[in-house]
């Protein structure tokens, strides 16, 4: 199997998956990047604050997603993202 066609069975079963899986695990790898680069510390005031927007950036297309495709929070908790975690890593202090 070459690699285009890899690539396309690959992206095939992401697209066959409910949006609301695939909005838990997206936003869920997010969520462990960010938590990652928050427990490791900032080394000035310029990553910090790229780290907020980020953090707001995150949080705001979480929201939308749920809003524009109908996802509840029930939906995202039975395929293993907590919105109240998302909830408190976003108010979370810096």
């Amino acid at each position: 199997m070459d690699k285009k066609n890899h690539g396309e069975g690959w992206l095939a079963g992401w697209l066959s998956q409910p949006i609301a899986l695939r909005t838990a695990k997206r936003y869920g790898w997010e969520l462990e990047d960010l938590q990652k680069q928050f427990r490791k510390g900032f080394k000035d005031q310029e990553q910090k604050e790229k780290f907020i927007y980020l953090r707001a950036a995150w949080f705001d297309r979480l929201r939308n997603a749920m809003k524009n495709f109908s996802i509840s929070k029930d939906q995202l908790a039975q395929y293993g993202l907590d919105f109240r975690e998302c909830k408190r890593f976003y108010f979370q202090a810096v």
